[in-house]
């Protein structure tokens, strides 16, 4: 398949310039703990006062300075994960951290494929609350290297 491009609208997008700004959903680690009432979460008071950018929160994830529960809550932070109905959700994943610690393990390590570190989530090892568009942040966010890509409705509507 061979994907065409409107030469013009093609120039018109790539003259856009970028720029670094957080995420419009982004919420500050400290207030996203907060609001989803997660328990046992004795480091609250570090966690970032402010919206993390996806980039600030990409070096978090990868700076071992941090526990990775900690780098695991500014991701979700970050996506806003559990806003409006699906506040429980966000609450079951973070009451699988036992099994979600091993899993973040391995991706920050590298894993041994993306397609390893996706299907760490999938089947057998399906983490309870956690679907694709937030397994995907994080394997994105804890990846060591920049080839990964984050499948929510976002980029599934851009495609």
């Amino acid at each position: 398949m061979t994907i065409t491009f409107h030469e013009k609208r093609l120039k018109q997008f790539l003259a856009i310039p970028f720029e670094h700004q957080t995420f419009a959903y982004a919420k500050a680690p400290q207030d996203w703990v907060r609001s989803m009432g997660l328990e046992g979460v004795d480091f609250a008071d570090i966690l970032p006062a402010a919206a993390q950018s996806r980039e600030d929160v990409r070096l978090l994830c990868r700076d071992e300075d941090f526990t990775l529960m900690y780098r695991y809550i500014c991701a979700m932070a970050w996506g806003n994960k559990g806003a409006g109905k699906s506040r429980k959700h966000a609450q079951r994943a973070w009451g699988e951290r036992e099994r979600l610690t091993p899993i973040l393990a391995a991706i920050a390590a590298g894993a041994s494929s993306r397609a390893d570190a996706y299907a760490l989530f999938c089947g057998v090892g399906a983490v309870a609350g956690l679907g694709p568009s937030y397994f995907t942040k994080l394997i994105y966010f804890f990846w060591p290297d920049e080839r990964c890509y984050i499948m929510d409705q976002w980029t599934a509507k851009s495609i």
